[in-house]
């Protein structure tokens, strides 16, 4: 009831290279903040998370407290599982760290490092599989840092090294110096280049405890440096404004003897290089403004367009290959061109990809800088990425309804675009939304339902700007009328009940019906919120000398007032458990507009007097919740709108009767409205809507 791939190559970039604009700033609620009121001692408690939706067609977005500089897939604790290994500056969450988050998206290990890290980078597993160091190098305190992440909380950092200048780039690759008179007693190389114009070479052997030894010191013919990569035999060195005449430029680095490298002639290229790849069919070089070159034996030659300064390459096996660009793309390219191109998050800065879930496929996973953030597509059968079906809208979609206008017995979705005063309206037509041209519904539309305004039997699309309520009567096909009028002083949400409607205004609720004179029942504060209880009383979230939660009876008569710590957004009433007591969840603002916001559940006593029982952080700028069965267990998930972080905050309801919070889904730029509608195959699972007001679409997220 609910009413409302493991790689040897690991490149890294100069900070100031391409750095994205973001349009968002940075959400950071304290790690796993719960606070649980109704527990046995009343003081807050920590609570197990309930597996996580592993099959949602969306992007999962994890934490990380500060700008996320570089990310890799590597078994770093030795356990036979993959782990997402990430770096970030210090930031709005805390310090600098390294951080490993397991295959079911849980953080496993969080380690400080030095500020100003570059990506982690894996040097390797021993014989045996039993050690795999990973290396962190720091530009603040320059020096590089190995972890042993199979060790206890506290004794990960095995060794520091004190560098001869600023890293700038890292990589690890094979041994360099293997021959019979240098037998196999290292692992690994890991390599570093400077700001001072040192390319330093450490042989990493089997040592638990230092497994870097001496440096190789090489000097660099250019500086500053933009990526590394090694291979077998060599070590290319991108450098930017460095080539002849100042311009950009590669050289390799070749092995020429036991610890000795001969530098190549430097290769002149039409912008900065940034990656390097190397596949069966090409060997691949990503820079300039958008472009991915080719090398053929003796030249590099534009090979494909990647969007706005590309940034890193990804080999998918065989002839497949990614990009992420500063445009903040994720493109995917077979020989002949692009196959695949999709939004990435905000501030897409680096990219790895590994079997995460073990089905055999590569799961892609993005360090989103600006945002803070991880983020997470697991792959699917089809040869792409689960991610959300996109409806285009209008420009700036402002309201979202989801109801069945055309009687089918399918919600159909609708937007009201801002900018354009227009509807998107789409049909549902077995699964496929079908686009459908309807009259506009005039201009300052703020709040929208869909109720049977004239008793017809038909939905009727009803919406509120200032001062007036206007109706757009449909005629049971999915064709709405024109808007009609009705004068309602001020603004405020809308509320259908059984047989009438109510619209928040300046000095209250008022009561409509068609040809009717709205009935006014005063209010003492502006109404922000409404929602139906279910027993035929009301919820009203006000802001005003009171802030918080009335309750009103069927004749709209104040009963109780619950007191929240914030503005009231949005309000609903659930049996988050169908055997459980219908809970409250109100989404409440944060201490300014685009700061993370709370939501709040209270729960019901045995006299039925609802009080607090847990408050959960959300992300920046919150807009609207919604609740549904995402995954078929009975239960629902509540779903939370940050605009300003881009993502939906989704919650649990666990076996302990709290709600938990799981990893964010990615949810285009801007969303706002969020609702529910059953899936069009008709299995219990509910599919989530999203409409987003900054990428101008309607996104579908199921399971």
């Amino acid at each position: 009831m609910y009413f409302r791939a493991k790689m040897w190559t690991r490149i890294i970039v100069l900070g100031t290279i391409g750095g994205a604009f973001s349009s968002c700033g940075s959400e950071n609620p304290p790690e796993e903040v719960s606070v649980v009121m109704d527990g046995p001692s009343g003081q807050p408690q920590g609570q197990p998370k309930p597996p996580w939706p592993r099959g949602l067609s969306a992007r999962f977005e994890l934490t990380m407290p500060g700008r996320t500089e570089g990310v890799i897939i590597a078994d770093g604790d030795q356990d036979g599982e993959l782990e997402i290994l990430a770096t970030c500056r210090a930031g709005s969450g805390g310090g600098a760290v390294l951080r490993s988050f397991g295959a079911d998206l849980e953080i496993e290990v969080t380690v400080s490092v030095p500020d100003w890290p570059l990506a982690p980078v894996a040097i390797g597993s021993s014989a045996g599989g039993k050690f795999a160091p990973i290396a962190v190098a720091s530009r603040s305190s320059q020096e590089v840092l190995i972890f042993d992440l199979t060790r206890p909380a506290g004794a990960q950092l095995i060794q520091r090294i004190k560098l001869s200048g600023r890293p700038l780039a890292m990589a690890a690759g094979p041994y360099l110096f293997q021959s019979p008179a240098n037998p196999a007693s290292h692992m690994a190389t890991l390599a570093i280049a400077t700001r001072t114009g040192d390319l330093l070479l450490f042989p990493a052997k089997n040592d638990p405890n230092a497994p870097l030894g001496a440096p190789l010191t090489v000097p660099l013919q250019e500086t500053p440096t933009s990526f590394l990569a090694l291979d077998a035999s060599m070590v290319l060195v991108g450098s930017m404004g460095a080539g002849a005449g100042g311009g950009d430029s590669l050289r390799r680095y070749m092995v020429s003897g036991p610890n000795k490298l001969t530098p190549g002639e430097p290769e002149t290229l039409a912008g900065i290089p940034r990656d390097w790849l190397l596949t069966p069919a090409a060997e691949l070089l990503a820079g300039g403004d958008q472009n991915i070159w080719n090398h053929d034996g003796s030249a590099w030659n534009d090979l494909f367009e990647a969007g706005r300064a590309p940034l890193r390459l990804l080999g998918l096996g065989g002839e497949r290959f990614a990009s992420v660009s500063a445009d903040l793309g994720v493109r995917v390219f077979g020989m002949q061109g692009l196959e695949q191109s999709f939004y990435g998050g905000q501030d897409t800065w680096d990219i790895a990809g590994g079997d995460l879930d073990r089905d055999g496929l590569t799961d892609l996973v993005l360090a989103n800088r600006g945002a803070e953030r991880v983020s997470v597509l697991f792959s699917n059968a089809q040869g792409s990425w689960r991610r959300p079906r996109s409806l285009p809208t209008g420009i700036a979609p402002l309201v979202l309804v989801a109801a069945d206008f055309s009687g089918s017995g399918q919600s159909d979705l609708l937007t009201v675009d801002a900018s354009t005063d227009g509807l998107s309206f789409f049909r549902n037509q077995a699964g496929d939304f079908v686009p459908m041209e309807q009259p506009s519904p005039g201009r300052g539309i703020t709040a929208g339902i869909a109720s049977d305004f004239n008793g017809d039997g038909a939905l009727d699309l009803v919406t509120r700007a200032a001062g007036e309520v206007r109706v757009q009567t449909g005629n049971g096909d999915g064709k709405l009328s024109s808007p009609v009028s009705m004068s309602v002083p001020g603004t405020g949400p809308l509320l259908a009940r059984a047989g009438d409607l109510l619209a928040a205004g300046s000095a209250g609720l008022y009561l409509l019906a068609p040809g009717k004179v709205p009935q006014l029942t005063p209010l003492a504060d502006p109404c922000t919120a409404m929602t139906n209880l279910g027993d035929g009383r009301i919820l009203v979230g006000v802001a005003g000398a009171r802030t918080g939660l009335v309750v009103l009876n069927g004749a709209l008569q104040e009963e109780t007032f619950l007191a929240l710590p914030g503005k009231v957004l949005d309000v609903a009433a659930s049996q988050l458990d169908p055997s459980g007591p219908v809970q409250i969840l109100a989404l409440l603002q944060g201490a300014r507009d685009n700061s993370p916001g709370k939501l709040v559940r209270l729960m019901p006593d045995a006299s039925g007097a609802y009080a607090m029982a847990q408050e959960q952080a959300v992300g920046l700028r919150p807009h609207a919740l919604a609740l549904g069965d995402m995954n078929g267990d009975g239960r629902q998930e509540v779903v939370v709108s940050a605009q300003n972080s881009h993502h939906v905050n989704l919650f649990s309801w666990n076996q302990e009767g709290t709600l938990t919070r799981l990893p964010d889904l990615g949810a285009g730029r801007g969303p706002l409205d969020v609702t529910f509608i059953p899936s069009p195959d008709g299995t219990t699972d509910a599919t989530l809507v999203i409409g987003c007001n900054f990428s101008n679409e309607i996104l579908l997220i199921r399971n």
